[in-house]
């Protein structure tokens, strides 16, 4: 499978936004400066009501950048079973 086909179907498994219902992407990298260094981060984030999910370091404990955004979707899809169902 080419990279553009696995960055696609890595997309289409973003849940909706869980507040809004509204469409959900992944962030481009950005930059920033953690400790007095450059580091990138990327998290996922709602494009109607802005609210975004954890900003995870690219790259952090030996990830790679497809692991990093992999993780930033596992916590975007993360869902809280309402207190009923506990």
């Amino acid at each position: 499978m080419k990279r553009q086909d696995l960055e696609r179907h890595h997309y289409s498994r973003i849940k909706s936004c869980p507040f809004c219902g509204g469409f959900s992407t992944l962030a481009p990298k950005s930059k920033t400066i953690i400790k007095g260094e450059l580091a990138y981060t990327t998290y996922v984030y709602c494009n109607d009501c802005q609210c975004r999910g954890r900003r995870v370091l690219l790259g952090e404990d030996g990830r790679t950048d497809f692991e990093s955004r992999e993780l930033a979707i596992a916590h975007w899809n993360r869902r809280v079973l309402p207190y009923e169902n506990r």
